[in-house]
């Protein structure tokens, strides 16, 4: 497969016009619930939980739906009812708290008419050769946006309201509607049947597959919107009681991450990088583990803003991962769609695993607990680290040398 440059740039743009949206709903939500909220961990943990059960569920029918058909226009729906999402959290102001089931299920439905074929088309129309290197240049697209994007948008809330940040949003989810006219529709097979019971049999048992889907648990009890990130954030925002300290912190973080993915390209793009992802898989666990007892300004923001480096990395090389096995001789054409919504069951089980505990530990109101919470799940990240080392990078379309590993 030869990947089409026109649509693989605007996939890149798309996703990196997506983080500026994240960033309103991620670090900048969390901090929006705790001055809305007197019981923000356990409101976050309400509301997270319906929202990744919804996405859970709902992923299902989109993924069946979309096997044969409509993936374009259901992405593009998804980008309005996410803007629909975040009104939504905008009007209701004070009154969130008392509408955390609407609002997690305008977020579950259009995370996942967004996300499910978004992950479809960095299968399809990325060619595994070209991967690694699609994923640095979206990484670093998206963080260079990342670096303008908080301080910007922490200076607006502050200095204004949410208001005026989601007007901005309604012209960036404009903006990637436009893009999405430039990706050609996929060639489907109308006899393909959605079938992720027959397709889950089959990849539970080879391990490049199983160990596939491992990861995508524990990233989702760990780095990827799960309770950990939310207690970091809280951390921090509760430290400096400011959007725009907030914002600068999280530029600062995004500059270096860039400079850490330009790196790895350049070493690690034909090496074996299972030392290095063992070495950041276990520096974030000392990190937290300093941020939960030194709890003073610099320590805090040194150690936040190396810990959200290294995430970059660990996620950077599950996902190169994960797409090229799906575009592998493991999984056929026909099994991508299942195989994709097999991952996002086990990110969302991890997510909601997380924030279920979470939700426990805040009943409890004791810091100590909190800080132990933030400790034991970093080191899981560890154990991430080490799965993600057992997995084929797959760096070359449909290998065929090394088909013991259907069955290894």
């Amino acid at each position: 497969m030869k990947t089409d440059k026109v649509e693989a740039n605007a996939i890149i743009v798309i996703s990196a016009l997506r983080n500026i949206i994240d960033q309103f709903l991620g670090s900048f939500l969390t901090a929006y619930f705790i001055q809305t909220s007197k019981d923000s961990l356990s409101n976050l943990s309400i509301y997270n939980i319906f929202s990744y059960i919804i996405l859970l569920v709902f992923s299902v029918i989109i993924s069946s739906f979309i096997e044969r058909k409509f993936r374009i226009g259901m992405f593009r729906l998804g980008v309005i009812l996410n803007f629909g999402y975040i009104l939504a959290i905008v009007l209701l102001n004070e009154k969130i708290v008392n509408y955390l089931w609407l609002i997690a299920i305008l977020n579950g439905i259009s995370s996942t008419a967004y996300w499910m074929p978004y992950n479809l088309f960095t299968v399809t129309k990325i060619s595994n050769c070209d991967r690694t290197r699609f994923n640095i240049t979206l990484k670093i697209v998206s963080q260079l946006i990342g670096i303008v994007c908080p301080i910007v948008l922490g200076t607006i809330i502050t200095a204004t309201n949410y208001v005026l940040s989601s007007i901005i949003i309604l012209a960036v989810s404009f903006i990637q509607i436009i893009l999405t006219f430039l990706l050609k529709p996929d060639v489907y097979n109308k006899d393909d049947d959605f079938n992720p019971i027959k397709a889950y049999k089959k990849f539970r048992a080879n391990k490049q597959t199983l160990r596939s889907f491992n990861s995508q648990f524990l990233l989702g009890m760990t780095i990827n919107s799960s309770a950990l990130e939310v207690l970091l954030v809280a951390l921090v925002y509760n430290q400096f009681k400011s959007n725009l300290t907030l914002g600068i912190i999280t530029s600062a973080s995004t500059f270096l991450s860039i400079i850490a993915i330009k790196l790895y390209g350049k070493i690690y793009k034909d090496k074996s990088d299972k030392k290095l992802i063992l070495v950041i898989s276990t520096l974030p666990m000392l990190l937290v583990l300093v941020m939960a007892i030194y709890k003073n300004y610099i320590s805090l923001v040194i150690c936040y803003i190396l810990y959200s480096v290294l995430i970059q990395l660990i996620s950077l090389t599950q996902n190169v991962r994960a797409e090229n096995i799906a575009n592998s001789y493991i999984v056929k054409k026909t099994e991508q769609c299942e195989y994709n919504e097999i991952r996002e069951i086990y990110l969302d089980s991890g997510r909601i695993m997380s924030f279920v505990i979470l939700l426990l530990v805040a009943k409890g109101g004791s810091n100590f607990v909190l800080n132990s919470l933030m400790v034991v799940l970093s080191v899981l990240i560890c154990s991430l680290g080490i799965n993600i080392t057992r997995i084929k990078k797959f760096e070359v379309d449909e290998l065929v040398e090394d088909k013991k590993d259907i069955i290894e």
